[in-house]
């Protein structure tokens, strides 16, 4: 009886519990659940860190999730730069170990697989640190002349030498500047 139990409460902390609205079905609940990045994502978080922590629940994790996606629409991405800072760690970790394995290996083959691997986490690496180095110091952009219209326009850049006779247009007639 105590493993029935213990299967059920396994089982309910796999299940994504959701507050029934009222001005919508059952359906289009689940079909605005199954297109939202927050609900898919932390269902897909969940199932793979499961692995590593054992049952967890989803519907906690999905609200985590939520949670953290506020704090970076309102402008803290204290938490974004810590992620960055940790895979990129784990990615150095990576192609340390790989790369030491290339050194040790005793076959051309395992020498090309772990140098290509181990190449591939440290240019992740490297990407990572330029994403995070892009966070905390964002680019500044300097535009010289900006043209926004909704229609033809000409642009002229420059000093251009300004006559004061008239010119001849293409059809014989006389152009004033």
């Amino acid at each position: 009886m105590t493993t029935d139990k213990t299967a059920v409460a396994a089982n309910r902390k796999r299940v994504l519990q959701i507050t029934k609205d009222e001005e919508k079905t059952k359906a289009q609940q689940l079909a605005e659940i199954s297109l939202s990045a927050t609900a898919t994502n932390g269902i897909l978080a969940h199932s793979f860190n499961e692995r590593s922590l054992g049952p967890t629940s989803l519907t906690d994790t999905v609200e985590c999730l939520r949670k953290k996606i506020a704090e970076v629409q309102n402008g803290n991405l204290a938490d974004l730069e810590e992620t960055l800072t940790a895979q990129a760690c784990s990615l150095n970790a990576i192609y340390c170990d790989l790369a030491k394995r290339a050194a040790q290996a005793d076959t051309m083959f395992k020498l090309q697989v772990f140098m290509r691997i181990s190449l591939k986490a440290q240019a992740q690496c490297a990407r990572t640190i330029e994403v995070l180095a892009a966070l905390k110091n964002p680019p500044v952009v300097f535009a010289k002349q900006a043209n926004i219209t909704s229609g033809p326009q000409q642009v002229n850049n420059g000093d251009f030498p300004r006559s004061t006779h008239a010119h001849t247009h293409a059809h014989g007639e006389k152009i004033q500047n």
